[in-house]
């Protein structure tokens, strides 16, 4: 079957110069890459799985280099040896990768159509009238609605899953034999991740590529890789089938990691613990802005519709629900960040949503938010399981009340006591963690559970 391999990669290694001397990021690593075949490189943040895939790529920095006795070979060519002229008829034809977050891809200046055309001009040499008609095309084969009016609208325009089927489409354009997915749907709530990695399946299928896959998800490498490299500190510590590495995994590290995922349960709330905060019929209306052909016209979105809920001390609540649902709006309207348009915010038993900021200076001490970009956000030294310890000992130790705001179910049922699903703006349904993530009463719910632990159902 040596005629399937599309990739054969032999003692990988890369290292960066810093100023006490070099650190080897990927220490000899080695794997096979067929054709129609997913391979998933996981391990822990810093295990040198990126690094890995760059090198491949060339997009590695300047103080990076590629050990000697590397070997990255695709057909004929040892890529580890070809000048960057001999790369770049590979990189973005033959050899595509998507990465973490579209809108660090896409060029805000030009129209998605525009960026896509690009690719096929570059490689292809077509005309541009051939080139978008092309790019729409892939545009309908991503699954994105109306690509007739999407391909003249610019990145900011569209929504995260939009963006990311904007990316795939590009990666399409050239009928890749390989694809390299990194960490391709950590921004994308549940939901549009699901979507998003049942279309990569099924244009995999369609065309035979291979892909090598980039996550943390371990759900997702379970559902669609066939095979899985284990890595940690820079390097590979074990390999084989998708099954048999996660029913019967050899080296002790690998099952940690396999053991890392949220477990248990929150602790069981206190009785009679007093109520924190509690908001009443609580709206968040943004004003827009509709441009006509003569004369705009003014309308209003409705962020937060009516939404009302009480927190009581050492409890954790989550807001669950799809991008756009409202709970991030929510979560900043209750500190202030977004201005109320109507009801009520008690805390402690005072009505804060009239104060202005210099009112709001005492109470800011004691209401706290953490944001969601994980690079300010996360100590990157440390494992979630430890990021879900450290806030259940918190709670423990302090008293804490949280609300807690997330895409991940995993860790909501790990973490929480309660759960709010909300859609359009309004709270759709809400319980206790076990009533709603496994009896869950609407549609809307089911299919965020099943995106959640299932994925390719």
């Amino acid at each position: 079957m040596t005629q399937d391999i599309v990739m054969d990669a032999r003692n990988s290694g890369v290292s960066f110069k810093v100023d006490s001397g070099l650190i080897e990021a990927v220490r000899d690593v080695s794997f096979t890459l067929r054709r129609g075949q997913t391979i998933a490189l996981v391990g822990e943040s810093g295990s040198g799985k990126s690094g890995t895939a760059r090198a491949i790529m060339r997009l590695l920095s300047k103080r990076a280099k590629v050990a000697a006795k590397t070997e990255i070979l695709y057909g004929d060519k040892d890529m580890a040896r070809l000048s960057e002229r001999q790369m770049r008829a590979i990189c973005g034809n033959r050899m595509t990768m998507i990465f973490q977050e579209p809108m660090s891809s896409l060029n805000p200046v030009y129209t998605v159509g525009a960026q896509s055309a690009e690719i096929l001009r570059i490689h292809q040499k077509t005309t541009k009238a051939a080139a978008t008609a092309k790019v729409l095309d892939l545009l309908r084969e991503v699954q994105i609605p109306e690509p007739e009016s999407r391909v003249n609208q610019y990145p900011h325009q569209l929504s995260g899953g939009q963006r990311q089927r904007v990316m795939i489409a590009m990666a399409l354009a050239n009928n890749p034999d390989i694809l390299i997915l990194d960490k391709p749907t950590t921004a994308l709530d549940v939901t549009v991740q699901a979507e998003i990695l049942n279309l990569i399946k099924q244009i995999k299928t369609k065309t035979g590529m291979a892909v090598i896959l980039i996550t943390h998800d371990l759900t997702v490498v379970r559902q669609f890789a066939d095979n899985v490299c284990v890595m940690q500190h820079g390097e590979g510590r074990e390999d084989g089938p998708t099954e048999q590495v996660f029913t019967d995994p050899q080296h002790p590290y690998t099952r940690r990691l396999l053991g890392s995922e949220p477990q248990g349960r929150a602790n069981a709330l206190a009785l009679g613990q007093e109520t924190v905060l509690e908001e009443r019929d609580v709206r968040v209306t943004f004003p827009l802005r509709k441009c006509g052909a003569f004369r705009g016209s003014n309308h209003a979105l409705q962020g937060v519709d009516g939404l009302s809920l009480s927190l009581k001390r050492g409890e954790t609540l989550s807001l669950v629900g799809k991008s756009g649902s409202g709970k991030t709006t929510f979560g900043q309207a209750l500190i202030r960040l977004n201005k109320l348009s109507g009801g009520e915010v008690e805390f402690l038993s005072n009505r804060i949503e009239t104060l202005d900021r210099a009112g709001m200076k005492p109470y800011c001490q004691r209401m706290q938010i953490v944001f969601q970009d994980p690079f300010s956000s996360l100590n990157p030294r440390m494992s979630v399981r430890q990021i879900i310890e450290l806030l259940c000992k918190l709670q423990r130790d302090r008293g804490l009340s949280y609300l807690f705001i997330s895409h991940d179910l995993k860790v909501v049922r790990a973490l929480c006591h309660r759960v709010i699903v909300m859609q359009n703006g309004k709270i759709v349904e809400q319980g206790s963690v076990d009533q709603v993530l496994e009896n869950p009463q609407t549609d809307y719910t089911r299919r965020l559970v099943r995106a959640a632990f299932e994925i390719a159902t």
